[in-house]
């Protein structure tokens, strides 16, 4: 028998129901996951890390030189 799975948010999710933490936890790391993986495309992509996410260069920013005369305004 075919039953349709309601989407699982915080707000329906019964979170005191085992299965539905644990699926709800589930579909939340998946998103997660997802997320990193573009982020790091993103940063590969713009030459900022390697394959194995390394730091390509190790240059700060001009405004973040020990020499800048840039202020964060603490």
């Amino acid at each position: 028998m075919f039953t349709k799975s309601k989407k699982l948010t915080w707000a329906t999710a019964n979170l005191r129901k085992q299965s539905d933490r644990d699926a709800l936890f589930l579909q939340e790391e998946k998103k997660a996951a997802e997320r990193v993986k573009q982020a790091f495309n993103k940063l590969k992509a713009q030459g900022i890390v390697d394959e194995h996410g390394n730091l390509l260069s190790k240059e700060l920013p001009k405004d973040m030189q020990p020499s800048s005369e840039c202020d964060v305004g603490g």
